[in-house]
């Protein structure tokens, strides 16, 4: 059973247990209002945020890791190029 599902889970048996009267309160940053929100819904935000970051960090470092390879394949081209022409390459 994946971490985010048994999370979900005891979220929603710990809101049910606590009641439909009991609210998790958010208060917003000026303070005059408050925003309740369920116990099982704040349980599937939380492990829907850290799904959703896991996945979005897993894309940033997949893309960072292509960019790499080309920036490799560039040069590596570049340099079969100056061999061909008898030109010195450094890069």
């Amino acid at each position: 059973m994946p971490i985010e599902t048994l999370s979900m889970l005891f979220a929603t048996v710990l809101g049910v247990s606590l009641g439909t009267e009991r609210l998790v309160t958010i208060v917003t940053v000026a303070g005059a209002n408050a925003l309740a929100i369920p116990v099982p819904l704040l349980g599937l935000l939380a492990t829907g945020g850290s799904a959703f970051w896991t996945s979005a960090i897993s894309y940033v470092s997949h893309v960072k890791d292509i960019a790499a390879e080309q920036r490799t394949a560039h040069r590596l081209d570049n340099r079969a190029k100056a061999k061909k022409e008898g030109v010195k390459y450094d890069g």
